[in-house]
């Protein structure tokens, strides 16, 4: 009688398991450009960090927004691939950040700190927090995708000109999730797992 509970309550929590995989692999994009066959697939944009008050005050006090957001995403024309992660991040003033290698750092769980290429973005103003919102899109190596299949991103910080820094820490359901559509998006481009 045990063993059959015990299966049956395994079995129950493996469905829901495989579910939850699946619902979030349902939510990769997955597009093909049909005049000249660019194919772009990226996962759902995902919260990240904890909530943080904005510049904007209501009568109960300062609305609440997302500390950042990130996006990871997969181009390719004809033979060539390229992995991309985006993250957005709400700034109370003006910062501006050159392109270049570790302006945007990665720490993994087993406290692996790797720099990322970026483009330079001045952000755009967002009237509904009064705060800038700054797009970081990197390049993300395909090695250093591999290892953040199995090696969480624990935390993101920014470096920007003139000294100021901003880090977000991702919770442990964060870390989770982005593992999963990692994965999800790696099985849709074909990348994942690796084929030796």
């Amino acid at each position: 009688m045990r063993t059959s509970l015990l299966s049956f309550s395994l079995s129950i929590i493996l469905f829901f398991i495989v579910n939850t995989i699946r619902a979030q692999c349902d939510s990769i994009y997955h597009e093909v450009d049909p005049f000249d066959s660019t194919t772009v697939i990226s996962t759902p944009t995902i919260n990240i960090g904890y909530l943080v008050p904005s510049n904007f005050q209501t009568l109960d006090g300062f609305k609440l927004v997302e500390d950042g957001k990130l996006q990871i995403a997969y181009a390719s024309n004809d033979s060539v691939g390229s992995l991309f992660l985006t993250v957005g991040m709400a700034e109370r003033n003006f910062q501006t950040i050159s392109s270049g290698k570790n302006r945007v750092m990665i720490l993994t769980d087993s406290s692996r700190v790797e720099g990322l290429l970026n483009v330079p973005d001045r952000g755009t103003f967002d009237p509904d927090t009064n705060m800038r919102v700054y797009q970081h899109i990197c390049v993300l190596p395909l090695d250093l995708f591999y290892l953040l299949t199995v090696d969480p991103i624990q935390q993101i910080r920014v470096y920007y000109d003139g000294g100021y820094k901003h880090t977000i820490t991702l919770t442990p359901r964060q870390k989770a999730d982005l593992l999963e559509l990692l994965k999800c998006l790696g099985a849709e481009a074909g990348i994942f797992p690796k084929s030796p």
